[in-house]
C-alpha cells in the first residue's frame, strides 16, 4: 500500500502535494456586495443616534411648563409697626346671669336674666411678620330682667391677647388668639336694701379669651377681620346700695360668646 503526501499551502492543504493560493481578503472586503452592506450599515447606526435627539427636541418644543412658585411672595403682605383697630360686636352672656340667682351681704343683688347685646370694642396694638398684640377696650349694654323687673347690664372689659396669622403671605389670612380679660359689669337697679335700690357693681373680675377668624387686607396698611371668640369670666367682689364691697363666696361665672367684624389700620414701621 503506497501512501501519498499531502503537503499545505498558505494555510492550506490540498492533496497530491499541489497547494492552491488562497485569496485574499482585501478582494472580498471591495467587492460591490460588501461595500453595500458596509453602506446600509452605516446609515443605519447614524439613524439611530439622530433619532432620540429629534424627539427630544420635539418634546421641549411642545411641553407646557409651569411654575410651581409662580406668584408666590415670600413677605409677611401686611406692613408692619402700630396698628389702631375699631370693630362691632356681637356677644351673648350665660352663667349665673340666669335671672335666679342672688347675692345676699348687707344688701341684696340679683342678677338678671340678660339678653343678647350689640357693642363696639377699640384696640391698640402692633403687627410684625404674622403675629400681633392687641390692648383692646369693649363695651356691651345687655337688656335683662329678674322677676320681671328691669335690670339691666352695662358690661365693659379690657383686654390683653396676641394674635398669630397663617398664610402671612397672602391678602387671605386665617388667625388665632388668646388673650387675658379684666371685666366690669354694672347691674342697674339690681341692688335692694328694703325699699331703697340702686345699682349693683360687679368687680374683680378676672377671664381667658380664645377665639379665631379670618383677616382680608384691603391694602398692606388695612385689613378687615371677622372674629369669634369665647371668653370664661367669673367676678370675685360685689358692691350694692350699702356702699359695703365684699367678696363673692365661689365667685359669678358670666362665660360669654362673642362675633365680631372690624377695621385695623397699620400707622407705619419698617417696611
Amino acid at each position: 500500500m503506497t501512501r501519498r503526501a499531502r503537503r499545505t499551502c498558505a494555510g492550506r492543504t490540498v492533496a497530491g502535494g499541489v497547494a492552491t493560493p488562497q485569496r485574499n481578503s482585501l478582494e472580498r472586503l471591495h467587492s460591490p456586495s460588501s461595500m453595500r452592506a458596509g453602506a446600509l450599515l452605516l446609515v443605519s447606526w447614524m439613524a439611530a443616534c439622530v433619532a432620540p435627539r429629534e424627539r427630544q427636541v420635539l418634546h421641549q418644543d411642545t411641553r407646557d411648563v409651569t411654575d410651581p412658585d409662580a406668584g408666590y411672595r415670600s413677605a409677611f403682605y401686611g406692613k408692619n409697626g402700630i396698628a389702631l383697630g375699631v370693630r362691632g360686636l356681637g356677644t351673648r352672656m350665660g352663667g349665673d346671669f340666669d335671672g335666679d340667682t342672688t347675692l345676699v351681704g348687707p344688701d341684696t343683688i340679683f342678677l338678671s336674666d340678660v339678653d343678647d347685646a350689640l357693642g363696639y370694642e377699640l384696640a391698640l396694638g402692633y403687627r410684625n411678620e404674622g403675629t400681633g398684640w392687641e390692648l383692646a377696650y369693649a363695651r356691651t349694654y345687655h337688656e335683662g330682667d329678674f322677676a320681671g323687673f328691669p335690670g339691666d347690664v352695662d358690661y365693659r372689659a379690657f383686654t390683653f391677647r396676641g394674635l398669630h396669622y397663617w398664610r402671612a403671605n397672602s391678602e387671605w389670612q386665617p388667625f388665632g388668639l388668646v388673650g387675658f380679660v379684666l371685666p366690669l359689669a354694672d347691674i342697674e337697679d339690681g341692688s335692694s336694701l328694703g325699699p331703697e335700690t340702686g345699682t349693683a357693681q360687679l368687680r374683680g373680675g378676672f377671664g381667658l379669651e380664645l377665639g379665631g377668624g379670618l383677616a382680608c387686607w384691603l391694602t398692606p396698611r388695612l385689613v378687615l377681620d371677622l372674629r369669634t371668640t369665647f371668653v370664661y369670666q367669673e367676678f370675685s367682689r360685689a358692691e350694692g346700695v350699702a356702699d359695703d364691697e365684699d367678696e363673692i363666696d365661689d365667685g359669678v361665672s358670666a362665660p360669654s360668646l362673642g362675633l365680631g367684624l372690624g377695621l385695623t389700620w397699620v400707622l407705619g414701621g419698617s417696611r
